[in-house]
């Protein structure tokens, strides 16, 4: 399976254009937004969020879960904020999307390095050596994401999902 970590401007450059078109077309997408901020919106037209082969998550840049709940400082001030956490029931879901592995796999974060790193890491650990075996794809994924430092919250409960066996069929 072919593998790529884009950041969320890259998306926003075509969004609306034929190019978006065609990407969503020849692609399974990843979106994967925040909570909340700038980046809590997919950035696809209309049309484009209509595509069977976009799937969207939300969940938070966050490298520990401790609890629900984290405290953020702004300015001054501190607000309790509720995490949008990585969920097994999304790893499920990501699976589904991906379906057998036939397809490129687009994924994108704010930036295209933490979470979608993590995504993206462990697809290409299951698919391109324990599952399918493909090593030229895999050689592909670090070549076309080097610059990718993986979620390691995100890594682990995407893995240990896989290697518990709670898997669907896929």
């Amino acid at each position: 399976m072919k593998i790529q970590c884009l950041p969320r401007g890259w998306f926003e450059q075509i969004k609306g254009t034929m190019l978006e078109e065609q990407v969503l077309s020849h692609n399974k997408v990843v979106s994967i937004q925040s909570r909340s901020g700038f980046d809590s919106k997919p950035p696809f037209s209309e049309e484009g969020l209509k595509s069977p082969n976009l799937l969207c998550l939300t969940f938070d840049d966050v490298t520990y879960y401790s609890t629900l709940n984290v405290a953020v400082l702004v300015g001054t001030q501190e607000y309790d904020e509720t995490v949008a956490r990585f969920e097994p029931a999304m790893a499920q879901k990501i699976l589904n999307h991906v379906g057998h592995g036939s397809w490129p796999v687009l994924i994108h974060c704010t930036e295209g390095i933490s979470r979608s790193g993590a995504v993206g890491k462990v697809l290409d650990h299951y698919w391109n050596f324990v599952w399918d075996r493909k090593p030229k794809d895999h050689e592909y994924f670090i070549r076309v994401n080097p610059k990718i430092s993986p979620n390691p919250v995100v890594e682990r409960i995407f893995t240990e999902y896989i290697e518990t066996g709670y898997l669907d069929e896929v």
